[in-house]
């Protein structure tokens, strides 16, 4: 009698076509891993299916293949976000959470993750995913398009498990540590000369990988590491050419919106970008999107807020160009040079640009579809709308007019975003407390008297507290904390970027 012959039923394409055994080791099983072959699961997801071959294509020569390498980045030590208050102890009760998961024993989760792996990355789904997310549900990308890419890829199922357990009660920084260690072994590098739809699809997994890492490092108060990530991001983008083509060949999805959306509020939210100006010109972010933007919503870093940011990276890139400019006449005026004409020039040029970019920051627009929400939930956009125009007014004022904090202008901006921040920490809803960073910061700076600061430093601890205790909340309330040990009087205006640089911070504001 002849043996029968065993097919695989839930192993990888090659296995199951050949109606062998397949060992399912992933990403690669042994079988395809020895004979250098193209392993694939008949595993789909959502909108990106599309960038998928589910047939068996021709060997690869596994020689091109490379593991993914950074420079140590991940070997820091975590700051703990959850262990520390900004001013003083501050407590929270622990978040309960329904394991969707653990209890679904079919999820293909359960081949890239241990058990500690799946309940902290149940962690994120029900818990942290929600807390850090200030659109709708229905426009959580953080659940619609990273969550749904854990179940095709062991990279981000590891990562997604690393950022429960940053905020898990029973984690340490081991176990972060470990996911992420995993994460990058398990990483696939794209190969650059191979067009193909499943080199494609490997494209937009490591996009992911790097927007998912830098959320982690800069959720942990990292002030380095998270801008490496970012340069690498940067490089892969240039490397599969450019951020217009890749949404364009992704057929501008939501899930591609988001991961584009959320490199440009990494770019502007950064303190290098008030340092060097932004990566991406600011004509190249205003074209991206195009009239592609019916169907996605509210991003969860930004909410409406999209389109005032873009004009706050504007003035960023203004007040980069401008100082540039004024420090080469200070320099020339210290060697005793006349530049008489230089100077007017430039002063006429800040004038120009503080009346321009004033312009745009009040013609400025919510972006999204606020007709979606509900009354409260839409008047509480509109609230964080204004309150980040009104951060924008007092950047420009402060840092390209260079206003004084005590001037009326500031003081009279400074009082209403108090004001809007007071409404907004109160009411908690959508976690709207989440995009607060950049008004804290600049209302902390511009605040010169004990009642104003004891106000402000009150509205960190609330934001502290209330929204997992980000270790990135606690570096903002340093600079802060610093810009009043060097500006006692509050009569002159700190450049926070000097603070950055003398604590050797690079910064994400988001």
């Amino acid at each position: 009698m002849s043996k029968k012959r065993t097919r695989s039923k839930t192993g990888c394409l090659i296995c199951r076509q050949r109606k062998k055994k397949c060992d399912e080791r992933h990403p690669i099983c042994t079988f395809c891993d020895v004979r250098g072959l193209d392993c694939q699961w008949d595993i789909k997801i959502l909108d990106l299916t599309t960038f998928q071959n589910n047939k068996v294509t021709k060997p690869k020569q596994r020689k091109h293949e490379m593991i993914l390498q950074f420079p140590d980045e991940l070997d820091i030590a975590f700051a703990s976000p959850a262990t520390e208050g900004i001013v003083d102890t501050a407590t929270s009760s622990p978040v309960l959470f329904n394991t969707t998961i653990i209890d679904n024993l079919s999820s293909p989760l359960f081949l890239f993750l241990d058990p500690k792996g799946l309940e902290y990355i149940s962690y994120f789904e029900n818990s942290v995913a929600d807390s850090l997310s200030i659109s709708p549900k229905s426009h959580n990308y953080f659940k619609k398009t990273f969550f749904t890419l854990a179940f095709t890829s062991e990279a981000i199922s590891n990562l997604l498990a690393a950022w429960g357990a940053l905020f898990h009660k029973n984690a340490d920084n081991e176990d972060v540590e470990r996911y992420l260690q995993i994460a990058k072994r398990s990483l696939i590098k794209p190969n650059k000369n191979n067009n193909n739809n499943n080199n494609k699809f490997d494209y937009f997994i490591m996009m992911a990988y790097y927007l998912i890492s830098i959320g982690i490092r800069v959720n942990s108060g990292d002030t380095s590491q998270w801008y490496e990530l970012f340069h690498n991001c940067e490089i892969l983008m240039r490397q599969y050419g450019g951020l217009q083509k890749f949404i364009k060949d992704f057929e501008y999805s939501e899930d591609c919106k988001f991961f584009l959306a959320t490199f440009q509020f990494r770019d502007i939210m950064s303190s290098e970008s008030l340092k060097r100006g932004t990566i991406c010109t600011i004509n190249n972010y205003n074209n991206l999107f195009g009239g592609n933007d019916d169907n996605y919503g509210l991003d969860p870093y930004q909410g409406c807020c999209q389109s005032i940011i873009i004009v706050l990276g504007e003035i960023m890139n203004t007040y980069v160009e401008l100082k540039r400019e004024r420090m080469e006449i200070i320099e020339k005026l210290d060697k005793d040079i006349d530049v008489t004409e230089q100077r007017l020039k430039h002063f006429e040029k800040v004038n120009r640009s503080i009346n321009d970019l004033l312009t745009k920051v009040d013609d400025c627009i919510p972006f999204g579809q606020l007709q979606e929400l509900d009354e409260d939930e839409r008047e509480l956009q509109l609230e964080l709308f204004e309150l980040n125009r009104i951060t924008c007014k007092m950047y420009l004022l402060l840092y390209i007019k260079q206003t004084q904090p005590t001037s009326t202008e500031i003081q009279i901006l400074l009082l209403k975003a108090l004001q809007l921040m007071d409404d907004l920490i109160i009411k908690k809803k959508n976690n709207v407390v989440n995009c607060l960073n950049m008004a804290l910061l600049i209302c902390g700076i511009s605040s010169s008297n004990k009642f104003d600061r004891n106000n402000v430093r009150m509205k960190f601890n609330q934001v502290y507290s209330n929204n997992f205790k980000v270790g990135n909340i606690k570096r903002i309330w340093d600079i802060v904390e610093e810009s009043w040990i060097r500006n006692s009087s509050g009569k002159i205006c700190i450049d926070w970027l000097d603070i950055c640089h003398d604590f050797g911070w690079k910064i994400s504001m988001g």
